[in-house]
């Protein structure tokens, strides 16, 4: 379905089983070089093996991704095996249902530190090789590149102020400044933003997929029992439109999707209960879970070039749950 797929390199957290799982599968079929990572080697192994049965490629990396160390582990047996890394699906998560006044100080800690600085840290460690890889732009003339890269607006759209060819090589590489942003003799279009043909392409040198979901708060609906995970959700939204901005110069697109009820093993504990099942139930139009197939088929969407022109987005597949 996607052809600019094939041959790219992903890693997949919390791949051994639920979401993950199907994503990683998914990604296999559609020609991506997959590493299945998660907390059992043993599991994700399993997972290689379907891969790899059905003609794809991909390595199983255990990995801790409350640890820095570990995380940046992974990614160096990524590049060490495949080359690079182009895609990341930020998947790997927990929830434990727990009423706020029992909740204890560990349990919110070891949501937070899987479930967001998890992201943080896969997300740093990846946009570091990443920003190693950025493509030639796809529509640049010679002509306009020179005129570009030469600095011919400023920031604010008028002539440039302090522009030189030498310096103009340092900011076409996606130099930044102390601050963190764009230097400040990059040139810029009128509006104010990066030069359309700017020397990396839109879509640039990497795509970062965060999972957070509905329960990530700001639009209207709230989880009793679940005040850590809404929280790590939440603050993974918040970050990831942060990290759009930041890393749009390097080409990295970051999006987010925020699934509803999806038929993992995560609602285990909740299809248990069939009063909590039916309250559910009666708040999604379609009147159904999801499933896992669903939401893999929207992370192809956002790694693929088909997306090229998103980032910053958050998008909820919920069955039309938030439109309630």
């Amino acid at each position: 379905m996607y052809k600019d797929l094939k041959n790219k390199v992903a890693i997949v957290t919390g791949a051994r089983r639920g979401m993950g799982r199907t994503h990683a599968l998914k990604m296999a079929q559609e020609g991506v070089k997959v590493v299945v990572s998660d907390i059992s080697e043993e599991d994700c192994q399993k997972v290689v093996e379907e891969i790899k049965k059905a003609g794809g490629k991909a390595m199983a990396v255990k990995c801790d991704v409350s640890k820095k160390k570990e995380v940046e582990g992974l990614v160096k047996k990524t590049v060490d095996k495949f080359g690079k890394v182009d895609i990341l699906v930020n998947n790997a998560g927990i929830c434990q249902f727990k009423p706020f006044l029992e909740l204890t100080e560990e349990e919110w800690d070891r949501t937070l530190d899987i479930n967001l600085k998890g992201y943080f840290l896969c997300a740093q460690a990846v946009s570091k090789e990443m920003a190693k890889q950025k493509s030639p732009a796809r529509n640049a003339s010679p002509a306009r590149s020179d005129a570009v890269s030469s600095g011919e607006h400023s920031e604010a759209g008028g002539p440039a102020r302090n522009a030189s060819p030498a310096r103009s090589d340092a900011v076409s590489s996606g130099e930044h400044s102390e601050a963190g942003g764009p230097a400040r003799n990059a040139s810029h279009s009128e509006a104010g933003g990066p030069a359309r043909n700017a020397s990396h392409s839109e879509a640039g040198g990497g795509v970062i997929i965060n999972i957070a979901s509905v329960a990530m708060g700001q639009v209207g609906v709230g989880f009793p029992n679940i005040v850590h995970y809404c929280a790590s959700k939440g603050g993974i939204v918040g970050m990831s439109e942060a990290l759009a901005l930041e890393l749009a110069p390097l080409g990295i697109r970051v999006n987010v999707i925020s699934p509803g009820m999806i038929e993992t093993p995560m609602i285990d504990p909740i299809k248990q209960d069939p009063k909590t099942m039916e309250g559910l139930m009666s708040r999604v139009p379609l009147r159904r879970f999801g499933k896992p197939e669903e939401v893999s088929d929207l992370v192809l969407f956002l790694a693929s070039e088909a997306s090229s022109y998103m980032t910053g987005s958050t998008v909820v597949i919920d069955g039309g749950w938030l439109a309630g």
